[in-house]
């Protein structure tokens, strides 16, 4: 389920929910999230939550949220779940030069706990790609993209690596440089003298 991405103000206040994912969010700009009123279940499933209040985002630092633990209700600020943050992400490269025709391969590991799916965004690329997805136990997932006979075309296509668990999402891109050589195709003109 995807909300409209228009969206600026959603006031979920006093509804019945244990508990809500990040993932409803994500391509939207909020100013305002209303979830007074709600007794999550604690729980890394909301991690993301106390993460937003405590940046301020959303308005979210203004209100008393509250969670419970077994029978006692704590206040969400106060929650504290272990081996439960955002993935952090790294790539082998900042930015890629390559020669057109090339071949070139650049890994992105997502670490985290939970252990976050990774992947490469290669929507509109015009080279042949293969991922390749390895996984080190038990909090590093790693993807190799391999570009083959990189083509002309990708000039300038800016590859986004995302790493994401259920605390969240993050991301880090770079621009790919293909370099090749320009042929001239000149017609020669005889004129009359």
């Amino acid at each position: 389920m995807e909300l409209y991405t228009g969206l600026q103000r959603l006031n979920l206040s006093k509804n019945p929910l244990t508990t809500l994912s990040w993932q409803l969010f994500k391509n939207l700009q909020l100013v305002e999230l209303r979830l007074e009123g709600i007794v999550f279940i604690c729980g890394c499933e909301i991690r993301w939550i106390q993460l937003w209040q405590q940046r301020g985002e959303a308005g979210l630092q203004t209100q008393q949220l509250y969670c419970k633990t077994g029978a006692n209700k704590i206040r969400l600020r106060s929650m504290n779940i272990a081996h439960c943050d955002l993935p952090d992400i790294s790539v082998t490269h900042s930015n890629l030069t390559v020669m057109e025709g090339d071949n070139i391969t650049v890994s992105c590991n997502g670490s985290g706990s939970p252990l976050p799916d990774v992947d490469w965004t290669v929507k509109g690329l015009h080279s042949i790609n293969t991922h390749q997805s390895n996984v080190y136990w038990p909090n590093i997932h790693s993807i190799n993209l391999t570009l083959v006979n990189v083509s002309r075309d990708d000039n300038d296509f800016v590859l986004t690596c995302i790493s994401a668990n259920v605390v969240g999402m993050t991301n880090m891109s770079l621009q790919l440089a293909v370099q090749y050589k320009y042929v001239a195709n000149m017609k020669y003109k005889t004129l009359p003298w």
